[in-house]
């Protein structure tokens, strides 16, 4: 019985997601152009209180470059 009520609430209850997909907010067919990711002076560590993991990284991946990131 337990699980009949679940699926009840669940169908009845919950206020539905918004839609996974927005036609306002759809980028132009063209775009993008060129795909390119620029990363200037980044630093990182895994939470707030410890040591930086990364220091100051910059990167500049080009269109159509295949990188790997290896390690934790």
């Amino acid at each position: 019985m337990n699980s009949a009520e679940r699926i009840l609430h669940y169908a009845n209850e919950i206020e539905q997601e918004a839609p996974s997909q927005r036609p306002e907010n759809k980028p132009p067919p063209e775009w993008p152009q060129k795909g390119q990711i620029t990363i200037d002076d980044i630093s990182l560590r895994y939470r707030p209180g410890l040591p930086l993991v990364l220091k100051y990284i910059t990167v500049d991946i080009k269109a159509g470059e295949k990188i790997g990131i290896i390690g934790r």
